[in-house]
C-alpha cells in the first residue's frame, strides 16, 4: 500500500471545551453578520489593545444567516479593560451581540452547548482512552463475548454516523461514499486511513490510531466493527476481520476485511 504523504496528515484540534490556560483569560461569544470584513473588524479591536487570541472558533448559522463566533482573549498584557472592548464591539456595524464569561474559577467553556454534527444532531464527546478501557473491561470479564459485543457496538455506530454521508449534499457513487468515510474517519480523531480495494473486500491500513496512554496498544474490535459497519453501508454486503496486525515503530494499523460471501479465492 502506498504511504501516507505529509500533506495529508492533519494538525491536532482543540475544540474550545476547556479554557485556554491564562491569569486573565476572558471567553467572548460574538454573534455578527455573516459577511466578508466582519472577522476582520472584530480581530482589529483586539490586536489594537494589545490582547493575544488563544482559542478561537467559529460557524455560519444557517436558520438567521449570523455567524457565531468564540474566543479566548489573554488579558495578560492588555492596554484596556474588559468592558473598553464589549463597549467597541458593540459599535462595530456588523456586530449583533457580545456576550463575556471572565470568571477565572470556571474550568470550562460557557456557551458552545449542544455540540452538533454536519447534520445538526446532538454529539456528545467520549475520549478515546475511556472507550478503550471499556472493551478491556468488558474482555477480561465476559472474554471472547467483549470482544463480539464491541465490534457490533463499531457496526452500530458507524452504520448511524454513515447518515451524515448520506446527505444531499455529498456524492453517493461508492468511490465517493469512501474518500467522504475516510476524510469523516480523521477528522472525528480515529486515525489517518487509507482504504485499497482488494479481491474479495478491502485492506484498511490506520495511521495515528488511538493508543491507551500514548503507548500501550489495544487490538480495539470497536474500530473494526465500525469500518466493517461503514462499508457494509456503501456496498450492501456483510464484512468480516480476516487479519490484523500492528507496527509499532510505524505505529498504524493494517486491517483485512473481507466479505461474507468471499471464501478464500473465491465467492460463495
Amino acid at each position: 500500500m502506498n504511504a501516507i504523504t505529509t500533506s495529508e496528515r492533519a494538525q491536532s484540534r482543540y475544540i474550545a471545551l476547556i479554557r485556554p490556560p491564562g491569569n486573565i483569560m476572558v471567553e467572548y461569544k460574538i454573534i455578527c453578520r455573516n459577511e466578508i470584513g466582519a472577522l476582520t473588524a472584530i480581530s482589529g479591536i483586539f490586536s489594537k489593545h494589545d490582547l493575544n487570541i488563544e482559542v478561537t472558533y467559529g460557524h455560519a448559522d444557517r436558520q438567521d444567516k449570523n455567524y457565531l463566533l468564540i474566543l479566548y482573549a489573554d488579558f495578560s498584557n492588555a492596554s484596556c479593560t474588559i468592558e473598553q472592548t464589549v463597549k467597541e464591539l458593540k459599535e462595530l456595524p456588523v456586530v449583533h451581540q457580545v456576550e463575556i464569561d471572565a470568571d477565572v474559577r470556571r474550568r470550562f467553556d460557557n456557551f458552545l452547548y449542544p455540540i452538533v454534527n454536519v447534520d445538526e444532531e446532538r454529539a456528545v464527546i467520549m475520549g478515546l482512552n475511556a472507550l478503550i478501557k471499556l472493551e478491556q473491561t468488558l474482555c477480561e470479564k465476559i472474554g471472547s463475548g467483549g470482544a463480539a459485543f464491541l465490534f457490533e457496538m463499531g457496526k452500530y455506530y458507524s452504520m448511524e454516523n454513515f447518515k451524515i454521508l448520506k446527505f444531499e449534499g455529498f456524492a453517493q457513487d461508492p468511490d465517493s461514499l469512501l474518500t467522504n468515510l475516510r476524510d469523516f474517519l480523521k477528522s472525528s480523531g480515529w486515525g489517518i486511513f487509507e482504504m485499497k480495494r482488494v479481491h474479495g473486500g478491502f485492506d484498511v491500513m490506520i495511521s495515528d490510531p488511538q493508543l491507551l496512554d500514548g503507548h500501550t496498544f489495544v487490538d480495539t474490535r470497536f474500530i473494526y466493527g465500525m469500518l466493517a459497519g461503514a462499508l457494509q453501508s456503501i456496498f450492501r454486503e456483510d464484512f468480516f476481520v480476516l487479519e490484523t496486525r500492528y507496527d509499532t515503530r510505524a505505529n498504524s494499523i493494517l486491517a483485512r476485511l473481507r466479505s461474507k460471501k468471499w471464501s478464500g479465492d473465491s465467492f460463495a
